[in-house]
């Protein structure tokens, strides 16, 4: 079964696995460290996952697209698009303790 996401798609394995096939352009599209998306989806999911020598996510578990999707969007809101003007320009730092969020 291959389902289409926003930016990606998910296959399903013969084991209780789930391939994100387009992970890394997903990321780059966002302009976003995959490893901080990676560790979003998979802390929300509460399941385990890494990257494959092809760039896509293993995500151990069966999820309906529609989790993924609401996972991203939540994603999406709170580290891509600023709160107060809606504007894609931010860009994601890391100021030890902190992580701040930047208009470019």
């Amino acid at each position: 079964m291959v389902v289409g996401l926003e930016g990606g798609m998910c296959k399903m394995s013969a084991r209780v696995l789930q391939v994100f096939a387009n992970f890394i352009d997903l990321c780059k599209t966002m302009k976003r460290q995959p490893e901080h998306v990676q560790a979003f989806l998979l802390a929300e999911l509460g399941t385990s996952g890494s990257l494959d020598g092809q760039q896509r996510l293993i995500v151990k578990g069966r999820f309906l697209p529609k989790v993924f999707e609401g996972i991203l969007r939540r994603y999406v809101n709170e580290y891509v698009i600023c709160n107060m003007c809606k504007s894609t320009g931010m860009i994601y730092t890391r100021h030890l303790p902190l992580y701040l969020l930047m208009h470019v």
